[in-house]
């Protein structure tokens, strides 16, 4: 883990003519600005009104009666979005005439001036950090605290921050409410230039130190012109704003043309303030035109005065918040709405989607523009909701506008770059369609999706370095005049299998050292094409099938890239499933009594069959092995729905139509058909000769109606304009030609005469068309009577990414009660994965540790156990020796084995889809670990959020347990080594499994996190010393459990990164400093008393033997800490109890050197097998190799510790000697 940093005030501004209107000096370099300065630590989170001077709030609520709860929510929610828009929305509700339904599809035109603030290095900053652990919090960190400070200064000045546009600000200055238009305008931007003049004029600011080689640098650039704001969208309710116009695509100049610590303006901007300021001329880069701007750098302010005042307070009512709510996105609103605003951030892997559209149309009218950029914006959000994403950013610029999409947020699937890069070909067509243009780039890995800028204004959005690189790919698209996608070599490694892609020269990028390897998208690529990695099966009509065979229903969401599964897999060739054998012949019973009615001629009704099973259990695989055994007896048919395609009418059975189409056509003009080549062969014949064999089976009413099924068909026919049908209407009578179709097509080849097995897989993303059609034909002959029909199903237990859950559990119920047989698939037993992964691995023996490892890891659940299984082998981590499966290092401990994606986003899927308070729990329960209790989750969970307030955690909890099954009750007797927590009035509970847990814990950000543990510590402390006296001698040893955790979670509170922040602060001369020394102390003070604790700790682990001989090497570092503590910060204060030193150590410099050796000598101890000892997990060190230096420096130590009082000078060399035992 690499060094990590935050950022503290240094300095502070004068508050006292807050909220009112100043007059300020005209310029001179001034340091009262309050800046942020880089100092190394974990914490990233928004800065709070505690930690920065009080500031003007941008809206009231007096009108609105609410509790503070709900005032305090709105306000959050109000900080996400620009002044302006409270504004323009006051505006559109006063010229309503129904204050209950107001339109917010609008624009508004003014001229206003432009302040951008253009951050320089971050590239170079992303790129380094991304090489980090944690380099995506540093990073957002970083940019928080530096907005943090601009944010205030911009409101200060009367400026509003329009949006945040990755690593820079766009401020507006403008005051709607003055009536002098033209005064107001000219004050507007003499506060723009005050404001960009105050801030680069500070040295810190504009030239803001990450570490002695990275800085981020400031670029202002100041314009004016009209603008125009529109709202588009509001799809579901999501409006978007869009603020573009003649101000903005005059920046771009000027920007480029600002050096360090300068402020340029555009000529239109001179000329309206040249009275008031001295400027020098400077030229700009050449336009499209070939002409260079005139731009003018500011050099200072003459000797008049102008006021300053912040924008007028937006009086807020029911109306406006309700119509503000409309532009924050549904996740954000959740998360605000259950009081985790602090816990909104997490870390994810996405696919990030850029593109950008470039308009040079010319237009009748602002009105006809609107109406074209509604459609495209409305028509992305509907893409982008088809396929689970979320709008990330969307921001004009000088040519146009740029849209950020992301998929993996607020869902994870299995096939999110797939599902990224089929949304870009589909957003692609619609902007095709105005003649627009633009380009597109494609990425995928991990990124921080949170919160940034600070409590007074803020935007839900992305960083990360894969960021970065998606933007640099939509300018690479850019280039090529017929703007491909351009997407990354991981994103194309994803695809491959599902999309055409060509692979291209690797680009050298800005930012990235190495070169970047990319790929284009071939557009030939069919847009309803099913969107997993490889294909399940083929779906087919009767007596066809595919002979593909998965191993399970999931297995081809996997990526192409990890090969997971082995070139031979030796379960295929198993007549059965391992653990399936009583459902298969279950199945196939009912199929053979199918079969003997035929051979005696006495049909009855057909069999219908309910199949259900969690994900990854298995439950396709079982299908195809069924097919497989009665293929060669029985017609087969295979149809699988798609959860893309749920919203596709009729795509369950879209192959058996095309199908039926062209075995018809065929017979009728005797043409040999291929099976193999349907889609081709369909093509192949005249829209006439289609639309001939439609118009001759259906009668003259339904022919009424065709043209409603054009697309199904791939026909022309014109519809009548004057039947107007509802849409319930029009879905039964399209529903009823497709099934009249299908049961006539089938009776024309004689299929009537032979028994059926038709099989529905995944029946949960069937779409409503293909589940009426089902239900007809079922009651239809010859399906009626000649069929068996095998339906499949998820558990739809709630915690699945499909839509309408509730619904569609109902619909599942009601076809249970129909059914012959109800079958649902179980997990497999620890002997059933013994028997599948000897199989796999053509092995005949495995060593327990090996099976107790892959049967936790997976659950039983073969999609987890094929994954984990060859994960293991490819990494080295299991061999196979002869015909044993076995641990390469036996020694070797699992914990930290990080999980693969396709692994780890089987489990994401569900717990995305858990609602925020029930993910919040999960998060929380996994900081304690794999065993907890509720008492302890109770005492630790946040106070801010509702649950707690609200005493809910008891519930969820219950439904994490009976509902989602991601958690289970611990009863007495399964309690053992395991646990991580002792038994407490409360019973415990425990993960489903340890993926689980690992995965929940690594969405939380590292800051969270540490908070978590810090509080862990403090509970398990005071539940320490409060049952330390009722504890008889002869159980004093029950009590190592607690003291092991706290040791545990004060290890990670007080990990690598805090224990350099505090040394690095100890040994710069900034301790001096108010604020950083305020800091240093909070961290120092908690420090000891972890010191204290594990002092008075060590006598009640007497009774344990195997502790004696490390005591007192855990001594000694003890006594280093405490030396270094005291020879800073002078006599400890710690609440647990008194230290025998009174007095500091007076020299810093032998201090400092302490410290480094120190530091040195973890260094060389980092790595080593950790010991027994306790103390080991709190300094994660092994002291085995160093016992005879350490025995010599705890001597030496003592010796120290006698020299309370003693003479400086003899301190000093005693101090010395014990540097040189640590060299």
């Amino acid at each position: 883990m690499g060094s990590v940093c935050s950022i503290v005030s240094t300095e502070s501004i004068d508050s006292n003519n807050e909220g009112k209107t100043k007059i300020y000096p005209l310029y001179a370099d001034d340091d009262s600005v309050k800046i942020m300065e880089v100092r190394k630590a974990t914490s990233y989170k928004l800065v709070t009104s505690k930690d920065v001077r009080p500031m003007r709030k941008r809206y009231s609520f007096s009108g609105i009666e609410k509790a503070n709860d709900d005032v305090s929510m709105m306000e959050i929610f109000c900080s996400y979005l620009p002044q302006h828009l409270f504004y323009n929305i006051s505006s559109l509700i006063k010229e309503s005439n129904d204050k209950s339904c107001i339109s917010l599809l609008s624009t508004f035109e003014y001229e206003t001036c432009i302040l951008m603030l253009d951050i320089s290095g971050f590239t170079q900053l992303t790129g380094t950090l991304s090489r980090e652990k944690n380099g995506i919090e540093l990073l957002t960190k970083y940019i928080n605290q530096y907005f943090t400070t601009l944010i205030s200064q911009i409101y200060e000045h009367g400026g509003d921050i329009e949006k945040f546009a990755g690593d820079g600000i766009i401020c507006q200055f403008y005051n709607p409410f003055d009536e002098n238009k033209k005064n107001s305008l000219v004050n507007s931007i003499l506060c723009a230039i005050q404001c960009a003049l105050r801030i680069q004029g500070n040295e810190r600011i504009r030239q803001f130190k990450v570490n002695e080689s990275l800085s981020l640098t400031l670029h202002c650039g100041i314009s004016v012109g009209k603008v125009t704001s529109k709202h588009l969208g509001g799809v579901n309710g999501l409006w978007l704003r869009l603020t573009e116009g003649k101000a903005l695509g005059l920046m771009e100049s000027a920007l480029e043309q600002s050096g360090v610590g300068e402020v340029v303006i555009t000529n239109e901007t001179y000329e309206k303030v040249q009275s008031y300021v001295n400027c020098i001329r400077i030229d700009g880069k050449k336009d499209k035109s070939n002409i260079k701007p005139h731009l003018f750098k500011v050099q200072s302010f003459r000797k008049e005065r102008f006021k300053i005042s912040p924008l007028p307070r937006i009086a807020m009512n029911n109306e406006i918040i309700d119509s503000v709510k409309k532009f924050i996105n549904s996740p954000v609103q959740l998360k605000v709405k259950a009081g985790q605003i602090e816990w909104i951030n997490e870390i994810k892997a996405l696919t990030i989607g850029f593109f950008s559209i470039v308009d040079d149309n010319k237009y009748s009218s602002e009105f006809e523009k609107l109406q074209i950029y509604h459609t495209v914006v409305k028509g992305t959000q509907e893409i982008v909701d088809k396929y689970e994403g979320f709008i990330a950013n969307f921001l004009a610029d000088e040519k146009g506008f740029i849209v950020v999409v992301a998929f993996g947020y607020p869902y994870n699937h299995m096939n999110d770059a797939v599902r990224a890069t089929k949304a870009m070909l589909d957003i692609k067509q619609i902007i095709s369609s105005f003649n627009l243009r633009g380009g597109f780039g494609v990425t995928s890995g991990k990124c921080f999706i949170g919160n940034v800028g600070s409590v007074q204004r803020r935007e839900f959005t992305i960083y990360g370095d894969k960021v970065n690189l998606a933007a640099r790919l939509m300018k690479e698209s850019e280039k090529d005049m017929t703007f491909p996608i351009v997407i990354d070599a991981p994103t194309s490694e994803e695809i491959s299998k599902s999309i055409s892609v060509e692979y291209c020269e690797p680009i050298k990028v800005k930012g990235i050292t190495d070169l970047v390897y990319i790929a284009k998208v071939l557009e030939k690529t069919s847009s309803n094409q099913p969107l997993y990695s490889h294909k399940k099966h083929e779906r087919s009509g009767p007596l066809s099938v595919s002979n593909t065979l998965k191993v399970d229903d999931e297995a081809s969401q996997v990526s192409s890239s990890s090969s997971n599964f082995a070139t031979i897999n030796p379960l295929l060739d198993l007549k059965y499933p391992i653990g399936r054998e009583k459902e298969f012949d279950m199945i196939s019973s009912l199929i053979e009594q199918k079969l003997r009615e035929f051979e005696n001629k006495s049909i009855t009704k057909s069999r219908l069959i309910i199949l259900k099973s969690d994900i990854g259990i298995g439950k396709s695989d079982l299908c195809n092995r069924l097919i497989r055994e009665w293929k060669p007896k029985l017609a087969s048919v295979f149809n699988s729905a798609l959860d893309t395609e749920e919203m596709t009418p009729f795509y369950v059975f879209q192959n058996n139509i095309h199908r039926g189409m062209v075995e018809r056509l065929c017979k009728k003009h005797n043409v040999i058909m291929d099976t193999s080549q349907i889609d081709s062969i369909l093509s192949s014949f005249t829209l006439k000769q289609k639309q001939d064999l439609l118009e001759s089976i259906f009668d003259e009413k339904e022919r009424t109606f065709l043209h409603l099924l054009n697309r199904v068909f791939g026909v022309e026919f014109e519809g009548n304009s004057e039947i107007d049908l509802h849409s319930e209407t029009r879905i039964k009578i399209e529903c009823d030609i497709i099934s009249k179709f299908l049961t006539n097509s089938w009776i024309e080849m004689g299929y009537e005469n032979k028994p059926w097995f038709l099989i529905i897989d995944d029946f949960h993303f069937m779409d409503k068309h293909s589940k009426i059609v089902l239900n007809t034909i079922s009651n239809t002959y010859p399906t009626s009577t000649t069929c068996v029909i095998l339906v499949t199903s998820r558990l739809l237990n709630g915690s699945d990414e499909v839509l309408e859950a509730d619904i569609k559990r109902k619909e599942l119920e009601d076809l249970c009660k129909q059914a012959d047989k109800v079958i649902e698939l179980e997990p497999l037993t620890k002997n059933q994965t013994r028997e599948f992964i000897l199989k796999y691995n053509n092995a005949k023996c495995m060593k327990d540790k090996v099976l107790d490892v892959l049967y936790e890891k997976s659950g039983g659940n073969p999609q987890f156990l094929l994954i984990a299984s060859n994960f293991l082998l490819e990494k080295g981590i299991i061999i196979i020796e002869g015909d044993e499966v076995k641990l390469k290092n036996a020694e070797l401990s699992f914990s930290e084995l990080d999980l693969p994606s396709s692994m780890s986003s089987l489990i994401q899927h569900k717990i995305d889809r858990l609602n925020p308070n029930e993910q919040f729990i999960l998060k929380v329960a996994s900081v304690i670990g794999m065993v907890f209790d509720y008492d302890t989750l109770k005492a630790i969970f946040p106070e801010e959020s509702r649950i707690k307030k609200q005493g809910k955690i008891s519930k969820y909890l219950d439904i994490l347990v009976s509902s989602h099954n991601l958690l289970e009750e611990v009863n007495d007797g399964k309690q053992s080594s395991e646990n991580l927590t002792e038994p407490s009035s409360s019973g415990l509970l425990k993960f489903k499994n340890s993926m689980i847990l690992f995965i929940v814990y690594n969405m939380i950000p590292n800051e969270q996190k540490r908070t978590l543990h810090l509080s862990l510590s403090r509970h398990y402390i005071e539940r320490l010393f409060n049952i330390e006296n009722h504890v008889l001698s002869n159980e004093r040893s029950s009590l190592a459990w607690l003291i092991i955790e706290i040791a545990h979670h004060y290890s990670t509170y007080f990990d690598k990164n805090l224990l350099q922040e505090i040394f690095s602060k100890l040994t710069t001369d900034s301790v001096e400093n108010e604020v950083v020394s305020n800091y240093v102390k909070t961290q120092i003070d908690e420090l000891n008393y972890s010191i204290e604790f594990l002092e008075r700790a060590l006598p009640l682990l007497d009774l344990r033997a195997d502790y004696e001989k490390e005591k007192a090497y855990s001594q000694t570092l003890l006594s280093i800490y405490q030396l270094i503590i005291t020879s800073w910060k002078g006599p400890k204060q710690s609440p647990v109890k008194q230290t025998t030193i009174d007095r500091p150590i007076k020299n810093m410099e032998i201090g400092r050197e302490l410290i480094a050796k120190l530091r040195q000598l973890r260094e060389k101890l980092m790595g080593r097998v950790v010991t027994t000892n306790f103390l080991s997990l709190f300094l994660n060190i092994s002291f085995s190799d160093f016992k005879e230096k350490l025995i010599s420096i705890h001597k030496q130590c003592a010796r120290l510790k006698q020299l309370e009082g003693a003479d400086p000078q003899e301190v000093q060399q005693e101090l010395e000697k014990t540097l040189a035992l640590l060299q």
